[in-house]
């Protein structure tokens, strides 16, 4: 019995390929064997996950200081801060006091 395998033996006996594709257990995270034990591996982000939103009135992207910039001028030009959802406060970003700040200051 030889002690070193060649390497065409060593890929077609006992290698791993990479494409080994990890199984869900449960309908939730992924096993990729006895010695790795259960993973959480999440496939979706969501707004949670980033600083800026997306308006669909104006097709543009708010960061959190061009938010403070329409709020502003949304209080200026007389809005009513309780027609905001939520958190009323400068710091409130979300689609839906982008949108309705935007239709009040006609952006």
């Amino acid at each position: 019995m030889r002690a070193i395998k060649s390497y065409d033996e060593f890929v077609n006996e006992e290698a791993i390929s990479g494409t080994e594709v990890p199984v869900p257990l449960n309908g939730k995270g992924s096993y990729f064997g006895a010695a790795y034990g259960d993973t959480e591996s999440p496939n979706t982000i969501d707004s949670g996950d980033t600083t800026v939103r997306y308006s669909k009135i104006d097709g543009r992207f708010y960061s959190i200081l061009d938010y403070q910039e329409i709020y502003d001028e949304f209080v200026e030009k007389g809005g009513d801060i309780n027609t905001l959802t939520n958190d009323k406060t400068k710091n409130g970003m979300s689609e839906e006091n982008i949108s309705i700040i935007l239709s009040k200051i006609n952006r």
